[in-house]
């Protein structure tokens, strides 16, 4: 997972994790030391998230690139409510899994089903749709540079370096 590259613990995809539960990671940005605390939300509707949103500096909305369907759920249901419960706080939009854009057994099964995998200007219009602050593309199986990436743009944002589109 995203999360787990940069943190550096390999989480289970398929172990459910505690709602509540924080990661915490010190690394350096730009010659600053930035600390992190990381909380993963898996369900926009549950109403003890609200106080975690409004004290975040910045939000990644994840998706899975080759599910193009997660994209869609940001756009509808994610978005809507982070726009009421955090309308200040902004927006990285993050692209998950991009190796597996070009994947021959992820391509097979998406044909299969009349789908395609979330194509880089696809991805770029709904930044922009969702007034993003920029749009972030990573692959975790291989290296964990990618993951480090997404977060650092976060913390650049944090520091002024990015801001909502006008």
């Amino acid at each position: 997972s995203l999360i787990g590259r940069f943190v550096g613990d390999q989480l289970d995809e398929d172990v459910p994790r505690e709602p509540h539960l924080a990661w915490t990671k010190c690394t350096t940005v730009g010659y600053k030391t930035v600390q992190f605390t990381i909380q993963e939300i898996s369900d926009i509707s549950q109403t003890e998230v609200s106080p975690t949103l409004y004290e975040s500096d910045v939000i990644l909305l994840c998706y899975n690139i080759s599910h193009p369907s997660t994209l869609r759920s940001l756009l509808d249901r994610w978005v809507p409510s982070l726009k009421l419960m955090a309308p200040s706080t902004p927006l990285l939009l993050i692209g998950c899994q991009s190796d597996l854009r070009t994947d021959r057994a992820v391509l097979t099964l998406l044909a299969r089903q009349g789908k395609s995998p979330v194509s880089s200007c696809q991805a770029l219009r709904a930044s922009r749709q969702m007034e993003a602050v920029m749009y972030v593309e990573t692959e975790t199986r291989h290296s964990s540079r990618s993951a480090a990436a997404a977060f650092e743009v976060a913390a650049l944002t944090c520091m002024g370096h990015f801001h909502n589109p006008p």
